[in-house]
Order: structure tokens, then C-alpha cells, then sequence
């Protein structure tokens, strides 16, 4: 069986090779030409608090002022409160120790949720904040 297999590919070596690089185009693309989908805009607290519908919450409806708030708005050491009173109460899963917020369907092909998570020391000051596919 193996040899077949061998010989198969033997035959056809140009569709082995197209697949090779329709497979390392689609890699490139992936993780070099695509643009960051969290840089796009400033942060906006009207735009954050707005409520979203089950329509719009098939897009990335926060995602691009995501990085803006890691970099320009939250601040390490500031407190949960502080968090809480720009970005509004966490959504779904979170604890004492960390806070999650949806972006929306951002990253990758559009299958998954993006979220910031904000994390806090025990004394509840800000130590870190990422933004992860779920």
C-alpha cells in the first residue's frame, strides 16, 4: 500500500506542489500581511458601552480600540474600581484576579470571541492586561 502511495505522488507531483504553496501562502498571509484588527481606532467610552444585538455581536464591534486601551487608557497599578468606571462591569467569566471584556469575532477566521482580560494583583491593583481568542 505504501508503495502505491509513493508511486501516486510520483505521478502527480505538480498538485502535491501547488498544495504545498497554496498552504504556505495562506500561512504567510496569516501571520505576516494581516493587519492587527485591535489598532484601528482611539478609544471611545460611548462606543465601549454601547449595548450590542445578536447581529452585531457576530462582528469585531470593540475590537479595534482594544489596543488603544491597553496602552493609552488603562495604567498599571490602577484599581479594580478605576477599571470598572471606564470600561463599565466585566462580561461573563471573571474573578477577583481577572476581568474579561468581548471585543467580538476579531481574530483568525472569525470562529471565535476575543476578549481583554484585565488582571490584578491581590490588592486589586491593575498588573497586566492582554487580548486572547477564545
Amino acid at each position: 500500500m505504501t508503495t502505491r502511495i509513493l508511486l501516486l505522488s510520483m505521478r502527480r507531483p505538480g498538485l502535491l506542489g501547488a498544495a504545498f504553496v497554496l498552504c504556505s501562502a495562506v500561512i504567510a498571509y496569516t501571520l505576516v500581511e494581516r493587519p492587527n484588527p485591535f489598532d484601528k481606532a482611539t478609544f471611545d467610552a460611548q462606543r465601549w458601552l454601547v449595548s450590542t444585538s445578536n447581529e452585531g455581536d457576530a462582528t469585531c464591534y470593540r475590537g479595534e480600540i482594544a489596543e488603544d486601551i491597553r496602552h493609552s487608557v488603562l495604567s498599571r497599578g490602577m484599581t479594580q474600581a478605576a477599571v470598572v468606571q471606564v470600561l463599565g462591569e466585566p462580561d461573563g467569566y471573571s474573578t477577583e484576579r481577572e476581568y474579561q471584556y468581548v471585543l467580538g469575532l476579531c481574530s483568525g477566521i472569525g470562529m471565535d470571541y476575543d476578549n481583554l482580560h484585565v488582571y490584578f494583583d491581590a490588592s486589586g491593583g491593575l498588573i497586566d492586561s492582554k487580548i486572547l481568542q477564545h
